[in-house]
């Protein structure tokens, strides 16, 4: 992932270099954005999955907890 990144700076200094005014630096602009929003999309995904199912996780400890509590009553 780190050398994604540094892929990604190195492109878009070299854009910011060569100051390139043709169709092919504009498509090599937006394709670095589009790689940027991408990685972006796909770390706020795995953040998400983490997320849920850590809630998960929780939820059904809780209730086995709840159960077993519920059944000592009784």
């Amino acid at each position: 992932m780190q050398t994604d990144i540094l892929q990604l700076l190195e492109h878009i200094a070299n854009f910011y270099v060569t100051k390139d005014r043709s169709p092919n630096g504009w498509i090599g602009f937006f394709w670095i954005i589009w790689l940027a929003v991408k990685k972006s999309l796909d770390l706020t995904k795995r953040s998400v999955r983490m997320t849920s199912s850590a809630i998960s996780a929780y939820s059904t400890a809780r209730q086995t907890n709840q159960n077993r509590w519920v059944e000592s009553k009784e």
